[in-house]
């Protein structure tokens, strides 16, 4: 019995030992990594960098304003006016589709505008142009990935866009 308490001992005086060389060695890692850290603070501090404009006084010149609000609507002209057309095409090609040959033929559709297109186009700012061309043309107005999908995309992008017109004509007003 002496020499498994003597075993449970050593066992016990190694484990100390372990314990506090972990510790003595995080306990440096730390000095060292916080001495790095307050050298690198004090070079970062030393420099002296020019100023750069604050966007509130960039945006105060009514040309840089202005511009880059008729940018943006120009933007989203283009976008929606597009998506309408992208919805305008795919309606023509599906409607002179030959219809399905046999079952389990399946019809051309490399001739068709993929599905990702039209929700990329309408995604990337032309929500309103998608959504008229879907009731227009009345295409694709039972997939709720459409209807539901579209639908989302012109409420925010009518929220986001309200926003960026405002901030815009903000500066272009009090300029």
């Amino acid at each position: 019995m002496n020499n498994g308490s003597d075993f449970a001992g050593v066992l016990k005086d190694i484990g100390g030992f372990l314990a506090e060389l972990l510790a003595s060695a995080l306990w440096g890692l730390y000095m060292i990594i916080s001495s790095l850290f307050t050298i690198l603070s004090d070079f970062f501090k030393s420099i002296n960098l020019p100023m750069l404009p604050s966007r509130s006084k960039l945006l105060q010149d009514s040309m840089i304003s202005g511009g880059l609000l008729l940018i943006f609507l120009v933007y989203i002209l283009v976008m929606n006016i597009s998506a309408f057309k992208l919805f305008r095409e795919d309606k023509k090609k599906a409607q002179a589709a030959p219809p399905k040959a046999a079952a389990g033929r399946r019809k051309r559709s490399y001739d068709r505008i993929s599905e990702k297109k039209l929700l990329s186009r309408c995604f990337f700012g032309g929500a309103l142009g998608g959504f008229i061309g879907m009731k227009v043309f009345r295409h694709k107005t039972l997939k709720p990935k459409f209807t539901i999908g579209v639908t989302v995309m012109l409420v925010v992008q009518l929220m986001i866009f309200s926003f960026i017109v405002g901030f815009f004509g903000f500066w272009l007003y009090f300029t």
